[in-house]
């Protein structure tokens, strides 16, 4: 065959690249038309790794070793695509030692088909495992395809009208009390009003009526999905988190509880973010001294406290409730710093105080959080102040009682030594 002959040939192939370099110096000496479209700027002569810089990771030159030929796959940039790279020893021209590469776009053989239907099975599953149901919704031409249903779905069409159908579905599911929250957020006309706004994504928890007759709390979101031109899409799913739902409603009573008894113990309670730097009280209208916001910067916090000690307590009390004193002693493994304090009230007086800070344990964050809590000990104070002055006063009429003891008894070892000295 003519050497013109075979070079139509080789430009006649519209997907498969054909380009031949000298095998020791990697130049050029042929490329067909394919090579030329993908990359406008080939000439005879320049080194393939050098036109084509970035990519030599794909070459099959690198595991051809002695054999006379290699064949890699790999996304190939200057391609676009996944393509295989074929690499044929071969003597130019009958002299000159060459490689001819052949680069074709890759078509998957049988295990791969399988590994893909394999993977679209187990993506399938995951949805199922996941989400309780799966819409997809043209909302711009009011059109829907439900790719994942429950039992609720009984007489709701899979596929139809999305406007019509979700009130429908709003009327037979969702909680009387939960409708006009699922209509304003998951309505056909309230999801492209939000989309419209910017946003991409609404979630909201609501009650939904299950196979079994009971409402659970579900997870409703919609998203929508940007590759699809200026049509709004979305795909709208649900997930049952009921029993998420009643451990938080368990701990927030039990945190409820923890807080009411502790409004009953003490007359202050602070929440602190250590590592914001802020604080909220949550507790404040009891307590003597009300000098501080009830929110704000905690090292503002601290320096108001300063402000209203007893001169002799600012010391200590900023060497242990100092942010970086709070933060240095949390780290070391403390979980409370105590101070028994005088703070000026708001009627002129000191009044004494107990405090302490706490840390809780943050499961959400890195942040470190702690709970500070005062009460007035003025009566304890003053309790214990009666009590070491009656102490005082006993060991004073003890003391005084064993003088006289003594006095008694050195007076009548006296008396017996002068009548013994007398007979």
């Amino acid at each position: 065959m003519e050497d013109w002959n075979i070079r139509a040939m080789l430009d006649s192939l519209e997907e498969t690249g054909v380009y031949v370099i000298e095998q020791n110096t990697h130049r050029l000496l042929y490329f067909n038309r394919r090579i030329k479209d993908v990359t406008p700027d080939v000439q005879l002569g320049v080194k393939c790794h050098e036109l084509w810089e970035g990519t030599c990771s794909d070459c099959p030159l690198l595991t051809i070793g002695d054999r006379e030929t290699s064949h890699s796959i790999h996304y190939n940039d200057p391609f676009g695509k996944v393509v295989d790279i074929i690499a044929n020893r071969m003597m130019w021209n009958g002299r000159i030692p060459a490689f001819v590469i052949i680069i074709t776009p890759h078509k998957l053989n049988y295990e791969e088909e399988q590994g893909l239907r394999q993977i679209e099975k187990i993506y399938s599953k995951s949805l199922v495992t996941v989400f309780n149901e799966c819409i997809i919704a043209n909302l711009t031409k009011d059109f829907y395809v439900n790719c994942q249903k429950d039992v609720m779905w009984t007489d709701i069409p899979e596929r139809g009208n999305f406007g019509a159908e979700n009130r429908e579905y709003s009327r037979r599911t969702i909680h009387p009390d939960d409708v006009d929250c699922f209509d304003a957020h998951f309505s056909r006309e309230s999801m492209l009003r939000i989309f419209k706004s910017g946003k991409n994504q609404i979630a909201k928890r609501l009650r939904r009526k299950m196979g079994d007759g009971t409402y659970h709390m579900v997870e409703f979101t919609a998203t929508r999905t940007l590759e699809l031109g200026d049509e709004y899409w979305c795909v709208l799913v649900f997930r049952d988190v009921n029993e998420e739902y009643l451990l938080e409603r368990k701990r927030d009573l039990d945190m409820s509880q923890l807080a009411t008894a502790a409004r009953v113990a003490y007359q202050m309670l602070i929440a602190v973010n250590l590592t914001q730097n802020t604080y909220q009280m949550l507790e404040y209208d009891r307590f003597p001294t009300k000098k501080a916001q009830e929110s704000g910067c905690f090292d503002n916090l601290i320096e108001v406290g300063i402000s209203t000690l007893d001169p002799d307590y600012r010391r200590e009390f900023e060497e242990k409730f100092s942010r970086k004193a709070l933060l240095e002693a949390f780290s070391r493994g403390e979980k409370k710093v105590t101070m028994e304090m005088r703070q000026m009230g708001d009627d002129g007086k000191y009044h004494w105080n107990s405090t302490q800070a706490v840390r809780v344990a943050n499961p959400d964050s890195d942040d470190v959080l702690q709970i500070t809590m005062s009460k007035d000990i003025d009566e304890e104070r003053q309790q214990q102040e009666e009590n070491l002055k009656k102490e005082r006063m006993a060991t004073v009429l003890l003391k005084d009682a064993l003088e006289k003891a003594e006095a008694a008894s050195r007076a009548k070892s006296d008396f017996l030594s002068r009548i013994s000295h007398d007979i």
